[in-house]
């Protein structure tokens, strides 16, 4: 670990605060789970080096998706017990997102004229069909009211937050999105995430896009001890861990800490990417296929969904 890059105390790629997703199939959490996701949380730089809320985009915010646990006995994050829950069905026919955007370099503070698009799940290209997509723009409070349909099983799509200067995130769901909940976004500008994967040993590659991971147990806790796999990598491709605060190269030995956090830099784009997780006991807990595109940050906090 030494002369790893480090990240300033109590920092880590999705803000500690917990994002719980409103996730109605899991009794304990169902109805607001909270968790530090918005978006992937960009790490910000600090004294050069990147607080990892900001490298992830994440923040606290409640999902509404379905499936949760709790209770199972187990230690902080490592409880599995929603393993086979199919989640619950969505009881309205539109549920609300409502994005709060901060710049990454200065969280809290609202940005304004952050472009929000409602993705179906396989329009890669978020282009909405004859009639564009469903597009909300964020005001001076920094926030916008994002409607999305959850008729069927609820909302399986994702949302494309973007603006100028900033990298493009794309918010992927690990369950559609049943109820209405806050997602606090952490935007971060292109020099900044420069300088962060910089100081990683890595120049990002415009025409590759890049991912972040904040993976959780079932009561959305971060999870310790898991490892993830992703397809379509190639030797450009550098995959990190968050451990003790500092990124360090993936390898067969190492796996999550505490943070439950991991990025992916450099990934061919555009295509998709499916990743799939294991806890410590190698159990496969979740599975998500990831849009990637040129340029751009894909992002998820990945709860089990097995």
């Amino acid at each position: 670990m030494d002369g790893a890059p480090r990240l300033p105390p109590h920092t880590c790629l999705v803000d500690p605060g917990r994002l719980r997703y409103a996730a109605a199939a899991m009794p304990s959490l169902r109805a607001a789970v909270r968790r530090p996701l918005a978006w992937f949380v960009l790490c910000g730089l600090v004294a050069s080096q990147m607080a990892c809320s900001a490298v992830l985009g994440i923040e606290d915010t409640t999902l509404g998706a379905g499936g949760q646990g709790g209770g199972g006995g187990a230690g902080p994050g490592e409880d599995y017990t929603c393993l086979g829950d199919p989640g619950s069905a969505p009881t309205h026919a539109t549920e609300t997102i409502t994005v709060t955007t901060s710049d990454a370099t200065q969280p809290g503070t609202p940005l304004a004229g952050v472009t929000v698009k409602v993705c179906a799940k396989f329009d890669t290209s978020c282009t909405g069909g004859a009639g564009g997509p469903l597009t909300v723009v964020t005001g001076a409070d920094g926030k916008a009211a994002v409607p999305v349909p959850t008729v069927g099983d609820g909302f399986d799509g994702f949302l494309e937050i973007s603006a100028p200067g900033y990298k493009t995130v794309l918010w992927l769901f690990p369950r559609p999105i049943v109820q209405s909940f806050t997602l606090p976004v952490l935007v971060i500008d292109d020099a900044t995430f420069a300088g962060f994967a910089g100081s990683l040993g890595v120049t990002p590659d415009p025409a590759a896009g890049h991912i972040t991971l904040d993976l959780r147990d079932c009561t959305e806790t971060p999870a310790p001890g898991v490892t993830f796999s992703a397809t379509n990598l190639n030797a450009a491709s550098k995959e990190f861990y968050n451990l003790g605060g500092a990124f360090v190269p993936k390898d067969a030995s190492n796996r999550t800490d505490a943070s439950g956090q991991a990025v992916i830099f450099n990934v061919p784009a555009p295509g998709s990417v499916s990743v799939t997780t294991q806890n410590g006991a190698g159990t496969t807990v979740a599975q998500l296929g990831m849009t990637v595109r040129p340029d751009t940050i894909s992002t998820v906090i990945l709860s089990p969904n097995q």
